[in-house]
C-alpha cells in the first residue's frame, strides 16, 4: 500500500519531479512500461514475475533489524513486511531454513556440521539489503536478456548493426565513491579508443591526398587504464581485499599504498595533505565536502582530465556480488520458478566481484568498438545549475578539455586545419586558373 514514499529503498525520491516543476505520474508511465513490455513479446506472466520481485524487494526494504553488535532480529513491527516480501518471493518465512532466521545469522562449519552463528546489527542489515540488491540485480539481467533475445534479428546473425553507447562524462564530485571510480575508468578507456581512432584517421586522410606527414602519437593514457586492469591493479586489490571475511576500506586503501605507491599515474595521501586537499575542494564545490575525510582512506588517481581523490567508503561492502551459501540456498528454493532459476545451477559458482565483473564487460564492449568504424558525439553541459541560455565557458572549457576535443583541434592545427573536398575547391578557385572569359562560357554553356 502507498507510494514510494511508503517504502525504505524509495522514500528519498518520492518527492523528486521534473526539471519544469511538474511531477512525474506514475500511473500513466507504469501502463506505458506494461505496454511496452508486451510490444517486445514479453508473455503477461513473465511480466508478472518481474513486477512481483521488484514488490518484494520493496517490502524487503522495510524489514527492520534490531539488536546489538553481537546479536539481532527482526522486529516486531516489520514481520508483516518480511511476510509480504516471503510471499511475493515464493519464499520460507520461518524455521531454520526460513528467510527472518537467514537475515540475522550465518551459516558456520563445526566439527563436520552447520550451525547457525548470530550476527550483529549492523551486519544483519547490510545481510537484508545485499539480499535486496542481489535480487534485484538477478531479475534486471534476466529482463536485458530476455529483451536482447526478442529483438536480436536471428534470421542473420551477420547482418550489420549501428550500435550506440552512452556513458556518463568524467566525474571529479565533492566526495567520488566507487561509483565515480569505474565511470572514469570507462572515460578513460573511451578516451584511448578516440585518441587511437582520431590519429589513426588524421594519418590516413594525409595518405589518401599522397600527402607526406610527420605526425607523432601524443602521450597514451594506457598506463592509467593499466593501473586498474592489471595484475596487481585496483580492481583486483580491491577483490582480494573483498573475499577476506575481516577486510575494511581502510585496510583496502593500505593494500593500495603498499603495492602502488610510487607508480605512474598513482598518489598515496598523506595526512599532511589533507588541509590542501580539502581546501581545493571547497572552493571548486562551494563548501559542499565531507570535511570528515581522511587521509586513511583516500588515494589519488592521475587521469587524462586531472587528478581525482576518491574516498574509498563502502567500497568493500559495493564490490560484494555473492550472498552466504545459506541464502543462496534459500533463494533457490523459492516457489516461484522464476526466481529459483536466478539462484540455481552453474551461474551461482561464480566468485566475481562487481569491480571484476565490471573489467570483463569494459574489456568485451572495447574489442567491439575496436573493430566498428566509430563516430564520437561530445555532450556539453552548458552550466551547473541547468538553466536555459545560460553559458559557463570555464566549465565548457574544461569539459571540451577533458574531452579529448581541444586535442584533437591540436593535432589538426599543426598540419593542415583546413579541408575541401576537390570539387568545392574547383568550384572556388578555377577563376584563377581559367580566367574570367572561360568561366563566363561555362556558365553560359
Amino acid at each position: 500500500d502507498g507510494g514510494p514514499e511508503a517504502f525504505a529503498y524509495t522514500a528519498s525520491g518520492a518527492a523528486l519531479g521534473r526539471t519544469d516543476g511538474s511531477s512525474f505520474q506514475d500511473n500513466e508511465q507504469f501502463c506505458e512500461v506494461c505496454e511496452n513490455l508486451g510490444s517486445v513479446g514479453l508473455p503477461a506472466e513473465q511480466r508478472d514475475l518481474l513486477f512481483e520481485v521488484i514488490a518484494g524487494v520493496l517490502h524487503l526494504g522495510n524489514v527492520e533489524i534490531e539488536g546489538d553488535g553481537d546479536k539481532c532480529k527482526v522486529t516486531d513491527a516489520s514481520k508483516q513486511s518480511l511476510a509480504w516480501a516471503c510471499r511475493l518471493l515464493g519464499l520460507q518465512k520461518e524455521g531454520g531454513d526460513g528467510l527472518e532466521v537467514g537475515l540475522a545469522s550465518r551459516k558456520i562449519i563445526v566439527g563436520g556440521q552447520a550451525i547457525d552463528k548470530s550476527l550483529g546489527i549492523a551486519d544483519g542489515r547490510a545481510q537484508r539489503d545485499a539480499v535486496a540488491k542481489m535480487v534485484y540485480s538477478r531479475v534486471f539481467d534476466w529482463l536485458i536478456g530476455q529483451l536482447n533475445g526478442k529483438l536480436m534479428q536471428r534470421e542473420n546473425s551477420y547482418a550489420a548493426t549501428i550500435g550506440l553507447l552512452d556513458i556518463f562524462g568524467f566525474e571529479d564530485m565533492p566526495i567520488n565513491g566507487l561509483e565515480q571510480m569505474y565511470i572514469n575508468l570507462t572515460n578513460e578507456r573511451i578516451q584511448f579508443l578516440f585518441n587511437q581512432v582520431m590519429f589513426e584517421k588524421e594519418i590516413q586522410a594525409y595518405k589518401n591526398d599522397g600527402i607526406e606527414s610527420e605526425f607523432k602519437a601524443g602521450p597514451s593514457n594506457m598506463p592509467c587504464i593499466e593501473l586498474f586492469t592489471k595484475p596487481l591493479g585496483i580492481i583486483k586489490l580491491l577483490a582480494s581485499q573483498t573475499k577476506l571475511n575481516k577486510s575494511d576500506d581502510k585496510l583496502f586503501v593500505a593494500s593500495l599504498n603498499r603495492h602502488l605507491r610510487g607508480q605512474d599515474h598513482f598518489e598515496a595521501v598523506e595526512p599532511k595533505m589533507m588541509t590542501g586537499l580539502l581546501h581545493a575542494k571547497r572552493g571548486k564545490w562551494k563548501g559542499k565536502v565531507d570535511s570528515t575525510m581522511e587521509a586513511a582512506e583516500c588515494f589519488i588517481v592521475c587521469h587524462y582530465a586531472g587528478k581525482v581523490v576518491y574516498t574509498a567508503r563502502d567500497f568493500i561492502s559495493k564490490s560484494k556480488d555473492t550472498l552466504p551459501e545459506h541464502l543462496t540456498a534459500l533463494l533457490a528454493k523459492s516457489s516461484k520458478v522464476g526466481i529459483a532459476s536466478l539462484f540455481s545451477g552453474e551461474e551461482q559458482a561464480s566468485k566475481l566481484t562487481v569491480g571484476e565483473k565490471f573489467q570483463k564487460g569494459l574489456q568485451e564492449i572495447a574489442k567491439k568498438l575496436e573493430k566498428g568504424d566509430n563516430c564520437f558525439v561530445r555532450c556539453i553541459k552548458p552550466n551547473g545549475d541547468s538553466m536555459p541560455q545560460v553559458v559557463d565557458r570555464p566549465l565548457v572549457l574544461d569539459q571540451l578539455r577533458d574531452g579529448g576535443v581541444v586535442a584533437a583541434l591540436h593535432m589538426r592545427r599543426i598540419g593542415y586545419p583546413d579541408r575541401m573536398e576537390f570539387a568545392d575547391f574547383f568550384d572556388e578557385f578555377r577563376i584563377l586558373e581559367l580566367g574570367w572569359s572561360k568561366v563566363d562560357q561555362d556558365v553560359s554553356a
